[in-house]
């Protein structure tokens, strides 16, 4: 059975444009968003995941570290690095907004919300073609992501490898 999971961000018209070259090849992506959280949630897959969203849709996959630490302004911090060397980071502040601070600015900036109706399309084709319009690799990415931040937070901000993370993820299904 076909299944995909997507924060609205993900469609807007300024991560689509950045995600397919309107910016050229990006190196640095840096993404704000809402820090509530729930005691029973990992931080991250609460209200984090639109800011991690964010990132993957303009990154596209390939984080290979993530590592999670607080900073005077924000509740926490994940910084990640790609494969060639891409850089990027989630801070989850108390404001609920997104912003693309970098060399090249987009007008609107990646981060935007257009509201909901690009998701709804998007579940729609879905429904109709039972293709899913976010990779399998990239959804694993992305909760991948999420997670190995949360085990940085519990290794005191040590760098944790995605593919740690992946790993224990398979050998938990056997």
């Amino acid at each position: 059975m076909p299944v995909f999971s997507s924060s609205g961000l993900r469609f807007s018209k300024a991560n689509q444009a950045a995600r397919n070259g309107s910016l050229g090849k990006i190196t640095y992506v840096e993404t704000y968003g809402p820090c509530e959280i729930e005691p029973h949630h990992p931080d991250l897959f609460w209200y984090g995941v639109h800011g991690v969203e964010v990132l993957f849709t303009v990154m596209g996959p390939g984080c290979q570290t993530v590592q999670r630490g607080t900073t005077p302004t924000a509740s926490s911090k994940s910084s990640a690095l790609g494969a060639a060397g891409e850089r990027a980071s989630i801070a989850r502040t108390r404001k609920a907004s997104t912003a693309w601070p970098g060399a090249r600015r987009a007008k609107p900036p990646p981060g935007t919300f257009d509201g909901y109706e690009p998701l709804v399309a998007a579940i729609m084709k879905f429904y109709q073609t039972r293709v899913s319009p976010v990779p399998p690799k990239e959804t694993v990415g992305i909760l991948a992501f999420m997670e190995a931040a949360d085990l940085s937070k519990r290794r005191g901000g040590a760098a944790v490898k995605l593919s740690e993370v992946i790993k224990q993820a398979e050998t938990a299904q056997r």
